[in-house]
């Protein structure tokens, strides 16, 4: 364990399961926007581009999207 400059300590456990749980929000959310999304190709086949992030790709021509929530 590490201290911050506040005097707090760093708890690597913690924060991993904080990071953890944020990104299945995150991916859930995504989950739930791509079956209303539509590339400018006209291609519905849309996937996340990584776990954890807004950020879509289309399966037909490539092109990423960042998704606005």
């Amino acid at each position: 364990m590490t201290q911050f400059s506040s005097g707090e300590e760093y708890n690597r456990e913690a924060e991993t399961l904080r990071r953890v749980k944020h990104n299945r929000k995150i991916d859930a959310i995504v989950k739930l926007s791509l079956e209303n999304i539509f590339c400018n190709c006209g291609s519905n086949s849309m996937i996340q581009f990584r776990r954890g992030s807004y950020i879509v790709k289309c399966n037909a021509c490539n092109e990423k999207y960042r998704l606005s929530v």
